[in-house]
């Protein structure tokens, strides 16, 4: 408010964060004229979690005691974090780790109880949780999704404590009412229901309590009865309307007003700090499977056995990746093993998959040098999270069509014989190769402008995260093209094996007048090094498609074998590709 507008500014400001209530904050106020001149300033330190409430009021003055009528004045407010020059950028401050509602419940006399919530968070590599609390308690339950546990009752009003060391038992579960009485009562209007509510304690003694999931919740009493509660089971957690979090997750924050905190809880199958990492196993990367397995700032002797563990199983892949496909650019560098578009198909799949298995282990470095926090150049953290996957991806879809193009050349070849002009499939296939590489890059095309990288400081990690939340129809299009990327290359490879051996024993058969069962297992024999190799891929690329069947999704990242084996199994052809289809054939074995 204006006062003495000759002299002075009078001011009453007011801050409020609606995130990082954590964060110190530097608040610079200055009067300024219309030349960009600073007349004075204030600078005001404010940590939101101490200074929710509080009002600053002081006072700017005029350079000249009389301020000059020729020019027009502002007031300039900037911020900053504490201690740095980075101007603040809106960051969710949301922690990262298992999440544990704890319920204080108070009793007052001739009063409803009160109930506070708190939120302390099993952090991911430990099974214990320890919370401070200045509340004066009765009663504390702990609720994970819609189950409840009663862990502590206070038995009487002499009982004091400094500390509690609880044990999470099954036995400590607070029934649901369905599993106590039948139907027919529990589908009563609710208050004539709560009048049965005391028929559970009389015929368990043992019982300790039970809920309904809509109003009471209700412990017994020394003459087996119930003793019910109103308790808040349906809370809107949206975080007053500034939910952030992603997936459909929850939001929950530690007091309704001014908060101190904010969690996500994440729907099923998706976790992170947003809830933004699905373990969907159709879409997998190394991010989510592996960044809570690096453990920051330790050397790698000190990294958990699933990172060493994959750190030997990708130098493995590797080494035998680089050899297959430097064999295998060998062969097929002579022009005389690319007389037949199947030669030129094959040189260029082994520079392929010489990129890929390289993209694999740069994939696995970043990712480790990165949460190791060694690498923190911002340019080196935006690209690995933009072009990383990525590249990663196109280069395995690029790879699986040119098998199958492969696969289809070989049918036609048998399929029309000395009809086979072998100058014109040439010509064709340098054209379905390029095809091939432009539709595969244009198809991934959108997928780095949904990605985004979120330093979490708090745990010290860095996430790449990938969100549709608002183009769901792009999201549904990737689903789409991920099912066609593997389901057709598999159809396509599991039909020319069919064809080639049925084609090659019916014509010999017919030619021959054999019986068509014997001239089949005869042209297995004789044609088997043409037969094997879409029959072996058809084997490799199964365990593709089952896993995402049988496991739509890794619910656990405690265990990453799964995620793990689902991911790996993608990148076996593209390193078998020498053994696949070389080492049968006596022809391309004379190239070597």
């Amino acid at each position: 408010s204006p006062s003495d507008e000759n002299q002075r500014i009078a001011l009453t400001i007011q801050f409020r964060a609606e995130i990082q209530w954590r964060t110190v904050f530097t608040f610079l106020i200055m009067l300024i004229d219309d030349e960009k001149s600073i007349d004075n300033y204030e600078q005001i330190i404010h940590l939101s979690m101490r200074d929710c409430k509080a009002k600053f009021h002081f006072s700017l003055l005029y350079k000249s005691r009389a301020k000059n009528s020729s020019k027009a004045y502002s007031i300039r407010i900037d911020s900053s974090v504490a201690n740095t020059l980075e101007y603040c950028t809106r960051k969710k401050l949301i922690r990262d780790a298992t999440l544990v509602f704890a319920h204080f419940i108070t009793n007052h006399p001739n009063e409803q109880p009160t109930s506070i919530s708190v939120l302390p968070i099993i952090p991911f590599d430990q099974t214990n949780v320890v919370f401070h609390t200045s509340i004066e308690f009765h009663l504390l339950f702990r609720q994970v999704y819609q189950n409840y546990y009663l862990i502590y009752l206070r038995q009487s009003k002499e009982e004091l404590f400094n500390k509690i060391v609880i044990d999470l038992l099954p036995s400590s579960r607070c029934l649901y009412i369905r599993e106590l009485l039948p139907d027919e009562i529990v589908n009563f209007h609710p208050l004539r229901c709560a009048k049965h509510y005391h028929t559970p304690y009389r015929e368990d003694s043992n019982l300790t309590c039970f809920h309904d999931l809509e109003t009471f919740m209700c412990l017994g009493n020394n003459h087996h009865r119930a003793n019910c509660f109103n308790f808040h089971f349906n809370s809107k957690y949206d975080c007053q309307g500034n939910n952030s979090c992603l997936n459909d997750a929850q939001c929950f924050q530690d007091l309704p007003q001014w908060p101190t905190m904010t969690v996500c809880v994440c729907a099923e199958c998706f976790y992170g700090k947003l809830c933004q990492f699905s373990m969907e196993t159709i879409r997998l990367s190394l991010d989510p499977i592996l960044t809570y397995h690096i453990r920051p700032r330790l050397s790698f002797s000190r990294q958990s056995t699933a990172i060493k563990i994959t750190a030997g199983l990708i130098l493995f892949m590797y080494v035998c990746g680089v050899l297959s496909g430097l064999l295998f650019m060998v062969t097929f560098c002579t022009k005389t093993s690319r007389k037949c578009s199947i030669g030129v198909y094959l040189l260029f799949l082994s520079f392929i998959n010489l990129l890929l298995i390289h993209m694999l282990a740069l994939k696995f470095i970043f990712l480790l040098l990165i949460q190791m926090q060694i690498i923190h150049q911002q340019w080196i953290l935006q690209g690995n999270c933009l072009f990383g996957d990525f590249i990663l991806r196109t280069l395995l879809n690029i790879d699986y069509w040119l098998n199958a193009c492969i696969a289809i050349e070989r049918t036609l070849n048998f399929a029309m014989g000395l009809k086979f002009n072998q100058i014109k499939s040439q010509r064709i296939c340098k054209w379905i190769i390029v095809i091939n590489v432009i539709v595969n890059i244009l198809t991934r095309l959108t997928n780095p402008f949904h990605r985004n990288v979120i330093e979490d400081k708090d745990n010290e990690r860095t996430w790449c995260i990938i969100n549709y939340d608002s183009h769901l129809k792009l999201q549904q299009f990737d689903s789409i093209l991920i099912v066609i990327n593997y389901l057709c290359p598999f159809v396509i490879h599991l039909l020319s094996s069919i064809i080639i051996i049925l084609l090659v024993a019916r014509s010999r058969s017919t030619a021959n007048r054999e019986k068509f069962s014997k001239q089949v297992r005869r042209q297995i024999n004789q044609h088997y090094h043409l037969i094997i190799s879409p029959f072996i891929l058809v084997i490799l690329a199964l365990p593709r498609l089952i896993i995402p069947l049988i496991y739509r999704y890794i619910k656990s990242t405690n265990d990453p074998w799964p995620a793990l084996a689902g991911y790996f199994v993608s990148f076996i052809p593209p390193i078998l590709t020498f053994f696949i289809f070389v080492l049968p054939s006596q022809t391309y074995k004379q190239y070597l």
